[in-house]
């Protein structure tokens, strides 16, 4: 579906490219993954000329695969960004997908609350905070693997991740508040304001929780 039968290995690491055909595409190549040859092919706006020269593998003699369930995850996600166009950033995939998981154990600690006899207001709050830790936990783990935070950087990342999601509530709310006056129906109005949190969560946590570290300017006096 993206490189049609234009090569037999897409997923080869072994590949020389011209110059210009890099250049033409630098730009619209993902973040994620390894597989810069399929990402070169596919990003590509016309079809590239591929000569093949057969290789075969042998069995590994040293060192160990690099495969782990994070790669699978990276390559699923690099195919979802080339067959959306970019439309969905995979990061934000992974992020989504961690905040479902949030979600879940929002409502394991919730009912289990309920059972130990929290009143409804105490149990939503502690559970809401042990899904922000997971979430916090897990986004460092996964989704912001190349940036992840340790030791005092991690502490200061988990509060303002906490900061961040309380306002991403509130844009939640509003959306939703706003969608169910004009269209009247909860599921759309629900739907519409978990899209604005997560957006907005992903947007502010991608730009202060976990932003890239500044490159520093060495100069040398002559």
């Amino acid at each position: 579906m993206l490189v049609g039968n234009q090569t037999s290995d897409p997923m080869s690491g072994f590949f020389m490219v011209r110059r210009e055909i890099f250049a033409s595409v630098i730009y619209d190549l993902s973040q994620q993954g390894y597989k810069i040859l399929l990402d070169i092919i596919s990003s590509s706006h016309t079809p590239l000329k591929i000569e093949e020269v057969p290789y075969v593998f042998r069995t590994r003699q040293e060192g160990e695969s690099k495969i782990s369930v994070m790669v699978l995850a990276q390559f699923l996600f690099l195919i979802i960004e080339k067959l959306t166009h970019g439309l969905i950033p995979p990061r934000f995939a992974l992020f989504s997908i961690v905040g479902g998981f949030g979600l879940l154990v929002h409502l394991a600690i919730l009912n289990g609350l309920k059972l130990a006899g929290f009143t409804f207001i105490a149990a939503q709050l502690t559970a809401t905070f042990i899904a922000m830790m997971s979430n916090f936990v897990m986004n460092n783990e996964f989704t912001y693997r190349d940036r992840r935070l340790t030791g005092l950087s991690f502490l200061a990342g988990l509060i303002l991740f906490c900061v961040v999601c309380s306002f991403g509530a509130l844009a939640n709310v509003g959306v939703a508040e706003i969608a169910i006056n004009q269209f009247g129906n909860w599921s759309f109005a629900g739907l519409a304001g978990a899209i604005m949190g997560a957006v907005f969560n992903f947007s502010a946590a991608t730009s202060l929780v976990w932003r890239r570290p500044r490159k520093r300017v060495v100069s040398v006096a002559a």
